[in-house]
């Protein structure tokens, strides 16, 4: 299986120009023997497949790339079957890697004047859903066909999108991990700081 996906990326395909995509999927069919499907939820076959996409290829991974980015498909490959799938529509899930915040720690402390208990406490973690469902709603808006479910539980997106939904969703699931991380890094820093205030937890 390994070198029948070593082969295919290395197949030649120098190709530098626009053509249709009928015309490419024939290319594509004659250089590697594979069987090119197009999937149900394109609409007009007939239309897609005349449409006109600008290809700068060397090889026929670079030709898959170009046609899965001007037509916004997803194109894979099976490997076993010998065959190139071109879909409009894709089940993904997108892994959320966000830190979760629900620190609590309790400083006894007494002193000669009062006998008191301090706490430091924290139960707020730091992922916003509601954002991010609001951010996921406005992206798909305007498509009838993509639909997304976040499981808080596993840090899950599970998208049916197309393959410009899916990037743009990655994106954001990218930037939420890099501003919660540095929310995270700051949160364990203050409680740090409180705690060691006290000379004996310090």
């Amino acid at each position: 299986m390994k070198q029948k996906k070593q082969s295919i990326e290395h197949i030649p395909f120098a190709l530098e120009g626009q053509i249709s995509v009928e015309e490419l999927i024939k290319l594509i069919t004659a250089e590697s023997g594979y069987e090119v499907t197009i999937g149900s939820y394109i609409d007009d076959k007939s239309e897609f497949q005349n449409s006109v996409v600008s290809v700068s290829s060397k090889n026929l991974k670079d030709a898959l790339n170009s046609l899965a980015h001007a037509k916004d498909v997803f194109v894979d490959i099976d490997y076993d079957k010998e065959m190139i799938n071109i879909q409009r529509y894709k089940d993904v899930v997108i892994e959320l890697n966000i830190p979760l915040l629900d620190l609590k720690s309790t400083n006894q402390t007494t002193t000669q004047e009062t006998a008191g208990e301090s706490k430091v406490e924290n139960n707020s973690q730091i992922v916003l859903y509601e954002e991010l469902d609001k951010m996921l709603k406005n992206i798909i808006s305007t498509d009838k066909i993509s639909t997304y479910h976040i499981d808080k539980a596993s840090g899950l997106i599970f998208l049916k999108s197309t393959k410009s939904v899916e990037n743009a969703v990655r994106n954001i699931a990218k930037a939420y991990e890099t501003s919660f991380a540095k929310e995270a890094v700051i949160e364990f820093e203050r409680i740090e700081l409180i705690l060691n205030k006290n000379r004996e937890y310090g």
